[in-house]
């Protein structure tokens, strides 16, 4: 399995993503079916049959109410499970507070255990001692010499030792102000800008179902392709549009939600033409499309975060599927990236796929999961911006509830000499 989860790439992965229909993709990557799988991809309806049941869910903790247990959550950042574990901790808290703890540190899933072991090890033994032994949590936590913590301890990514720790009481932490970077025009790719600009406008990027957009870094269960990943490759394509901002006077802490709108117009070619009635899956005419938010572009990630829209103009709000007409519709919706210090220029990359993780849209059609006819031709995607139809970036900086968490930078770095990650002595440390 090690070897597995290590390789450069998972042999037919690509290939397989891109067969219609996407229910084959089992087939073509196990050489059998998968029940599960088949099931998901039929029913697209989260008020179906199928997700009703519950099957992709182990635990609702809403449903446990008072006697939701005592909870230890740890993550990475670059986790593909980042979004689960925020909300499992907000409902354990809901229901019980003071109960649950959450600790998200700077790494992908697989890398919590090769870097992060000691850390995660120390704080479930404590957990452990004070829940399911009855000690006194000062106690548990100083026989195994940790100082207390409050409920949600997160990593700074990018700020030096000693300062890289920071704790609050609750996720998301309140800001001290929201930074909004507005998309505005420019020479050949979108600037970022602090005010929004006036008058419209609008840019473009062609989207290419039979060539999609791939994705580098931020949630892979791989160690090779996991976590910060140089976006430079990605930034120079066609089918991204890349919008940045100037280089900032100052270092600043972003920690929180981070907000992404997009104004957005399919325009396809001539020729081309899309049912009247909704497609299953979707609605009319669909593109899918995913926020590339690379901050830093030597240290960037990819947010994969789908989302089917219609035309003629769309508002996509980042991090759920769904759209809004232009001037109405839900509130946006917010995805969280790393806690982090000091972005030098911030990049927004706006693509339409981020494939295979944000599945591309074929643009045919038929069922865009389940259908098998032929993938639709290139199209180009207009963004707009300005005031009737802003586009903008909503950075949450880090506000006065953050404090510095002590004690935290010990576990910092590869385990000590002789000592394998995530497997140490610990004196008087016994399970229970």
């Amino acid at each position: 399995m090690a070897v597995f989860f290590g390789m450069r790439e998972w042999p037919g992965l690509w290939e397989a993503s891109l067969r219609r229909p996407l229910t084959a993709m089992d087939e073509a990557l196990w050489g059998r079916r998968n029940a599960l799988w088949r099931a998901g991809i039929r029913e697209q309806s989260p008020g179906g049959a199928f997700w009703r049941g519950g099957v992709d869910v182990q635990c609702d903790l809403a449903e446990l109410g008072g006697q939701c247990p005592p909870l230890g959550i740890v993550a990475g950042w670059f986790d593909v499970f980042v979004r689960q574990a925020l909300d499992d901790f907000q409902a354990a808290q809901a229901q019980v507070p003071g109960r649950a703890q959450l600790t998200v540190c700077g790494a992908g899933h697989l890398g919590l255990s090769m870097r992060y072991g000691q850390l995660v090890l120390h704080e479930t033994l404590a957990l452990y001692d004070e829940c399911l032994r009855g000690m006194d949590r000062a106690v548990a936590r100083s026989r195994l010499g940790l100082p207390d913590r409050r409920a949600v301890r997160l990593e700074l990514v990018g700020a030096p030792a000693g300062q890289n720790w920071l704790e609050c009481d609750a996720w998301p932490p309140e800001p001290a102000e929201t930074m909004g970077w507005f998309v505005a025009g420019g020479s050949g790719h979108g600037q970022l800008a602090l005010a929004e600009p006036p008058g419209e406008g609008s840019l473009e990027y062609v989207y290419d179902p039979g060539s999609p957009t791939p994705y580098e870094g931020g949630g892979w269960l791989n160690l090779r392709k996991e976590g910060q990943r140089d976006q430079s490759s990605l930034e120079c394509r066609a089918d991204v549009l890349v919008c940045s901002s100037p280089e900032l006077e100052d270092s600043i802490d972003v920690v929180g939600e981070v907000r992404a709108d997009t104004h957005l117009r399919l325009v396809l070619g001539r020729g081309v033409r899309f049912p009247g009635a909704p497609v299953r899956g979707a609605s009319g005419v669909v593109a899918a499309v995913a926020a590339a938010l690379a901050l830093e572009r030597s240290g960037g990630f990819t947010v994969h975060h789908g989302g089917a829209v219609q035309g003629p103009v769309w508002r996509l709000a980042s991090g759920r599927r769904g759209g809004s007409q232009s001037g109405g519709g839900p509130g946006a919706h917010r995805v969280p990236l790393p806690a982090r210090r000091a972005y030098p220029d911030t990049h927004l990359g706006i693509c339409s796929a981020a494939h295979p993780r944000a599945l591309r849209h074929p643009l045919s059609a038929d069922d865009w999961l389940a259908g098998d006819g032929a993938v639709g031709p290139p199209a180009r995607q207009r963004v707009h911006f300005g005031a009737g139809r802003p586009s903008a970036l909503w950075l949450p900086l880090r506000g006065p509830s953050l404090v510095v968490a002590e004690g935290a930078s010990r576990f910092d770095g590869p385990a000590p000499p002789g000592e394998r990650s995530g497997v140490v002595a610990l004196p008087g440390a016994s399970w229970p």
